[in-house]
This record gives structure tokens, C-alpha cells and sequence, in this order.
């Protein structure tokens, strides 16, 4: 501010302010200063230590002013095995075996961050597969009639066949036709023979009273009965046709007759003579010849 004119009251000399733009001085900037701070490890990763630090100035008035991002100085945070878990997995049971449950099982380390290591092998915790009926199949077969027919028989039998191949149940042979009819009495063969007889049986006697074999020649006829369902073979011979030479009575008794005789004319003395008397099993008599 300006004044002119004629000063009034004016004592000695003194300043006069004639322009003021002062103004109060503010902080100033002393220094770059450094700060940390400890934090805590995440949940996942509970293991080791976390800390970080930033810059800031320092003004005069003791703010802190333009700080910088916080950086990690030390982070060594790392997840914590918390225990062992377990696992269960269903499998499907094989194809031989479709029938029932497949579980299985087993164990793992579990780690804080939510991994696990350390994998046992599995293990069966319930298996009940089981083979199971497939399908229901028939077979056949052709036997021979009973005893006694002729022709044949056709029998048939169901069965299961398993998912694992096996068969079973099986419901026994059962007849579906028949075309059996019975065989008729009839002879079936015909033919020469001869059979040997001891001469003792021939004769209808004792054993010993001949020596020798008997021979009949004849006919062996086999016929089949329809009563009887079987077939039986008979030998038929004529008397005729009878070969008995063979045949000797046997000798049961044997003695010596003897005689006296005189002698000849013109001799003395007596002649005395002995012969020999057979008599075989028929009471034949035979005499050997004279002896003196």
C-alpha cells in the first residue's frame, strides 16, 4: 500500500511496509527411510516365515510420505504333511464274473496345500463278483433201444452255460422219440459141430468102466426168444451119427485057473497046466493063453 501526501504527525525516521507476500514456511524432505512387516503364512502353506519391505520418505513434520509397494524379503512358506488319508475306488467286475460289488482302497499322505503323496497299492475292501447264468442251451444224443428191439432212441437234456463257461444243472437225458420195436422169437444161426463125450457118460455108466471119447457130429442151432429177451444155443445130433470105436471096457478082475494032466504013454509024472481068466467091466470073460 501506497500513501501520498503531506505526512501529519510524523516522528524521526521509520520503515514504512509498502509490500508484503510472506508465507508460512511447510515440511521439508529429510530422508529415505525403509520399513518391514511380518506376516503369516497361508493355511496351504503353514511351514517357514514371511517378511517384506518398502520405502517411504520422511518429512520434517514427521509424515511419511510416497511409499512404495511392499516386496517380499524373505518367504520360505511351504506345506506341512497333516496326516494320512484314505481312498476308496468301484471297479467293475470282469465279464466271467458280472455279478456283485468291486470296492477298493487305500492310503495316502495328505499335505496342508491339499496334496497327497505316498500312494499305497490298492486293496480289495469287498469283491463279491460272481459268475452269473449266461444262457440256458439243449443238446441231443441217439442211444440204442433196450434189450430185445431193434432201433434207436433219441434223448435230449438242457443245461446252463456260466459267464465264466462252465455248465451246469444239467436236467438229465430225457426221451423225445422213439422208433424202438421188439425183435422177434427167430433163429439167428446154424452150424456144424461135433462135441466129445466121455465114453462112462455116453454109456449112462461108472467112471472107469471104458477108456475112451465118444463123438457126436451135429447141427449147433442159436435162437433168439422174444419172451425171454435172449438168445440160446443148442447142439441136436441123430444116434446114427455116433463115433464110439474108441470106446473099452476096462478089465476089473484078472485070475489064474489051473490043471493037472497025466503024461504021455510011456511017461510018469503029471502035466500041470495054468491060464489066465479076464473079466472086464461088462462081465466079459477073456482067457489068456495055456502055460505048463
Amino acid at each position: 500500500m501506497y500513501y501520498i501526501g503531506k505526512a501529519t504527525g510524523y516522528h524521526g525516521s521509520q520503515n514504512i511496509t509498502i509490500n508484503r507476500n510472506c508465507v508460512n514456511a511447510g515440511p521439508v524432505y529429510q530422508s529415505t527411510q525403509i520399513e518391514t512387516q511380518n506376516l503369516q503364512c497361508p493355511a496351504s502353506q503353514p511351514g517357514g516365515v514371511w517378511a517384506q519391505s518398502r520405502t517411504y520418505e520422511l518429512w520434517s513434520d514427521g509424515s511419511h510420505r510416497n511409499p512404495s509397494a511392499w516386496s517380499d524379503v524373505t518367504k520360505t512358506c511351504a506345506a506341512t504333511p497333516v496326516g494320512r488319508g484314505t481312498e476308496a475306488q468301484s471297479l467293475t467286475c470282469p465279464a466271467s464274473q458280472p455279478k456283485g460289488i468291486w470296492t477298493q482302497t487305500r492310503t495316502f499322505d495328505l499335505w496342508s496345500d491339499g496334496n497327497k503323496t505316498n500312494f499305497s497299492p490298492w486293496v480289495d475292501s469287498a469283491k463279491t463278483c460272481a459268475a452269473g447264468i449266461q444262457s440256458t442251451q439243449t443238446e441231443s444224443r441217439v442211444v440204442s433201444c433196450a434189450i430185445g428191439e431193434i432201433g434207436s432212441v433219441k434223448e435230449t437234456q438242457t443245461y446252463e452255460v456260466w459267464t465264466d463257461g462252465t455248465k451246469r444243472n444239467y436236467s438229465g437225458w430225457k426221451v423225445s422219440s422213439s422208433n424202438c420195436k421188439a425183435i422177434p422169437t427167430k433163429t439167428t444161426e446154424t452150424k456144424d459141430g461135433v462135441q466129445e463125450e466121455t465114453c462112462d457118460s455116453y454109456y449112462g455108466v461108472a467112471q472107469g468102466t471104458y477108456s475112451g471119447t465118444v463123438y457126436k457130429h451135429g447141427t449147433y442151432t442159436t435162437t433168439y426168444s422174444s419172451t425171454a429177451k435172449a438168445t440160446d444155443t443148442k447142439f441136436h445130433f441123430e444116434s446114427t451119427n455116433v463115433d464110439s470105436e474108441s470106446c473099452i471096457a476096462q478089465i476089473t478082475d484078472v485070475i489064474q485057473e489051473t490043471d493037472e494032466l497025466a503024461c504021455p504013454a510011456g511017461q510018469t509024472g503029471s502035466i500041470q497046466r495054468y491060464k489066465i481068466k479076464a473079466t472086464n467091466s461088462q462081465g466079459q470073460i477073456s482067457y489068456g493063453g495055456c502055460r505048463s
